[in-house]
């Protein structure tokens, strides 16, 4: 698959968030549920952009994302 690249204003919902992921990491089969599955959650359980960019840093810290990648993330 081809990167995608974010620009300084995008936004990311979780759907485009999950897909930049896909594109962008190697993950398995199972990671891959595994992140759509956080990212669901968080989407469903904070609403609030500072406690779902807490959460996302904590439950994702493994797959590296970096600040610019996480900033433009609201679920």
């Amino acid at each position: 698959m081809s990167q995608t690249e974010i620009t300084k204003c995008e936004k990311m919902d979780r759907e485009t968030f999950y897909q930049y992921i896909l594109d962008n990491f190697t993950l398995s089969g199972e990671e891959q549920r595994m992140v759509d599955t956080i990212l669901q959650f968080i989407e469903s359980h904070y609403s609030d952009y500072d406690k779902q960019q807490e959460v996302i840093r904590e439950l994702l810290c493994d797959i590296d994302l970096n600040e610019e990648e996480l900033k433009n993330v609201y679920l």
